[in-house]
């Protein structure tokens, strides 16, 4: 037996009975869940560097709560995405979890000291064991700095609360017409709508800016549609992700922190122009946070040269040789490489599914 046929066999021997249980449509959301983390997995292969895979609450929450049938298919489907990781890639990876990920797990609520930060992030650890991959702590390295990130995360989550309904009980109606003719875009007053200096200690203004902005955005647009006429111009799909990463519930309460945060830890765009070692890949099931991260997937290479300057000549030169290079070769070539490893094991996966649904056919039909 080959190495990949000992792995087939173990997945097969490890999967099967869960499969056996699920109904049809359980075993497609499996798979689906499974294609999913594959895909998002490989866009970050390329990069060649140690991976992070960092989480999404609503992961931790499907392996919490395990028995829930609802939860189980996509708990599973990472549990199977991690054999991938561990066995099949050639990666050196780990599941990483930040501050956020205790204090949502506490209820929202901070830790009461160091010894309960830690605990917290302990009991996370314990959840995802069924992963088999090791947890790292991100933007903390011990219960002290652990809880003073929870507090300061727990200070933002209520300032930005506050701010959120604000934001839903303001009007948002707005002259779009420009004083030289044209529009002026509802984004234009979306920015202006958020104060410049915001009291964050966490969360960073950029991406807080982006994600509010976009729902500020949306707000004009919808408000001012057909005053005098005019039919606002919207910036595009991803603002309407943006904009649904987070929600307020009937009660005033904001929901989506842990959303930004994954946006603003996972952002590959700006990771890839850093001289970093290793890589932080968001890990959601959830499609607007997704799409959102995927358009933060754009890689970008470039070059300039500076008129006037005493090397302008050999700037030229490199700009031509630049030109004509491949600067993604190497992305090329490890995508060859992680590529077929992937179609293997997802067309066993596959297999595996197609058993477990032809099973519970012939069972129901012997019944």
């Amino acid at each position: 037996m080959t190495h990949t046929e000992r792995l087939k066999a173990e997945l097969s021997i490890e999967f099967t009975p869960d499969l056996n249980r699920m109904t049809e449509e359980q075993i497609l959301l499996f798979y689906k869940s499974l294609h999913h983390l594959l895909h998002s997995y490989i866009a970050g292969y390329q990069l060649s560097r140690k991976m992070f895979l960092v989480l999404d609450n609503s992961i931790v929450q499907d392996f919490k709560h395990l028995e829930d049938k609802r939860r189980r298919p996509r708990a599973m489907a990472y549990a199977a995405f991690c054999r991938f990781v561990a066995q099949w890639s050639d990666l050196p990876s780990y599941l990483a979890v930040s501050p956020v990920a205790p204090y949502e797990h506490g209820g929202r609520k901070p830790a009461s000291s160091p010894e309960h930060a830690i605990d917290r992030f302990i009991q996370v650890q314990t959840i995802l064991r069924y992963c088999g991959l090791p947890v790292a702590m991100i933007g903390f390295d011990d219960g002290n700095t652990l809880y003073k990130r929870m507090l300061d995360v727990h200070a933002d989550a209520n300032y930005l609360e506050v701010f959120a309904n604000q934001i839903e009980q303001s009007e948002w109606e707005r002259d779009l017409r420009a004083w030289h003719g044209g529009e002026i875009l509802a984004t234009a007053w979306a920015d202006k709508a958020i104060p410049e200096d915001m009291p964050l200690r966490y969360f960073d203004p950029f991406y807080i800016r982006k994600v509010f902005g976009s729902r500020i955005e949306g707000h004009i647009a919808d408000q001012s549609e057909g005053v005098f006429n005019y039919q606002p111009i919207r910036t595009g799909k991803i603002t309407a992700a943006l904009a649904k990463l987070n929600t307020i519930t009937k009660k005033g309460v904001l929901q989506g922190l842990g959303d930004i945060d994954l946006l603003q830890i996972c952002d590959i765009s700006r990771q890839y122009k850093q001289p970093l070692d290793y890589l932080l890949l968001g890990q959601t099931f959830d499609a607007d946070l997704a799409k959102t991260l995927r358009f933060h997937h754009h890689l970008i290479e470039s070059m300039e040269v500076v008129g006037g300057a005493p090397d302008v000549n050999r700037q030229i030169e490199n700009m031509v040789s630049f030109m004509f290079s491949s600067p993604f070769s190497e992305h090329e070539r490890r995508l060859e490489r992680i590529m077929p490893l992937a179609d293997e094991f997802s067309d066993h996966v596959a297999l595996l599914c197609r058993n477990a649904v032809k099973g519970r056919k012939n069972s129901e039909a012997t019944h």
